[in-house]
């Protein structure tokens, strides 16, 4: 071996990230595998989309949330509890992908279903096979995207991004850490799932913090399967990678 040889001494499942001990004084790094072409593709066909880029905060976006709520709220009357904009869109000061994330509480699944039913009919394009999520460009015709998903008021999911987001406006380290881990996972030249997938840790360890049930984990879809030994844990100082100077009090 020479100074440039490593041993992977693990790797993170569902992803090509993986931690190895090189030649210079034991230290362990992380790294990426081999992605492939098809990966590749997908990062390129990713980088062309106008929403897929993190952006500085800006305050439209709660304006643009708040007109968008009050339209779905005239189309939904009689089968919709609340709408809450939720996602990093909601975070004040928060750097992240133009795209507002609503999420509409319902009372019951047959409520759902005809929430869904009427959106559709107005133009609303599911994006993931169980049809939760629907979105479509903002009724402004700004450059910013909509994503609505229709869930059960109240239920793990709904209250999981409610917590996260109360957590990160009252928190400023995880606030600062989650804003600096984003910038820095999109400048590697992440493809969607790619971006999606490295906060997944970051996000999980943060709703421990603010007492979110490990059990309710995966129901919650906070994450796919609760992580395991094997995980390489994301960088908690990345924000300093890119030279953001913020102490924890």
């Amino acid at each position: 071996m020479n100074n440039y040889s490593m041993s992977i001494i693990g790797t993170t499942p569902g992803t090509n990230l993986f931690e190895a001990e090189g030649a210079w004084g034991g230290a362990s790094w992380q790294g990426f595998l081999n992605v492939g072409g098809e990966r590749l593709r997908r990062r390129s066909r990713d980088r062309k989309s106008g929403f897929f880029q993190v952006l500085p905060y800006d305050p439209k976006w709660e304006i643009i949330a708040t007109f968008e709520k009050q339209e779905l709220l005239r189309n939904l009357s009689g089968c919709c509890v609340v709408i809450e904009h939720v996602g990093s869109t909601s975070i004040p000061g928060m750097s992240t992908k133009p795209i507002i994330q609503l999420n509409i509480g319902v009372s019951s699944a047959e409520e759902r279903n005809k929430a869904l039913d009427i959106l559709r009919v107005r133009g609303w394009l599911a994006t993931t096979p169980s049809g939760w999520f629907l979105d479509k460009k903002s009724s402004l015709k700004t450059t910013v995207g909509i994503a609505v998903c229709v869930v059960i008021y109240g239920d793990p999911y709904w209250q999981s991004r409610i917590l996260f987001r109360e957590f990160l406006k009252t928190h400023p380290y995880e606030f600062e850490t989650y804003k600096n881990l984003k910038i820095s996972n999109y400048n590697k030249g992440f493809g969607f799932d790619e971006y999606t997938k490295a906060k997944e840790q970051f996000i999980y360890e943060t709703m421990i913090k603010a007492g979110f049930p490990k059990e309710l984990m995966v129901e919650a879809r906070v994450v796919d399967s609760l992580p395991d030994d094997h995980r390489v844990p994301l960088p908690r100082n990345d924000y300093r990678e890119i030279g953001v100077s913020y102490e924890k009090h």
